[in-house]
């Protein structure tokens, strides 16, 4: 959001998403990919890392991850099996404290694992 790294603890990551409250991205996986794999958290950088966000990711519509994400809490990896799904969502909404103030969600190292 800024253009800097994406940073998480740590750790920075060359590759990933940043997404802000009130945004859903969309991707078409058409039954390809067998696992979605990365470590999602609060940019550090944004709102003194006091940021709140719902995190909701779906598999055709059906929830496979869905958590509350505090700017203070450690970043979390990720594991979903996405062998079954043709299209996934990744949703960010404002979190608990109902406010969207800091509520970038980093999601680094993102990546989907092919089928064999």
């Amino acid at each position: 959001i800024y253009g800097d790294s994406l940073k998480l603890g740590n750790r920075t990551f060359a590759k990933g998403l940043c997404l802000h409250a009130d945004t859903i991205a969309r991707y078409k996986l058409g039954l390809q990919y067998k696992q979605l794999t990365g470590t999602i958290g609060i940019d550090p950088d944004s709102f003194n890392s006091h940021g709140n966000a719902l995190v909701v990711i779906r598999g055709d519509q059906q929830v496979l991850f869905e958590k509350d994400i505090k700017g203070l809490d450690d970043p979390l990896p990720v594991s979903l099996d996405v062998s079954k799904v043709r299209e996934l969502s990744i949703e960010v909404t404002i979190g608990s404290d109902k406010t969207d103030l800091g509520d970038n969600v980093i999601f680094g190292g993102l990546y989907l694992l092919k089928r064999d």
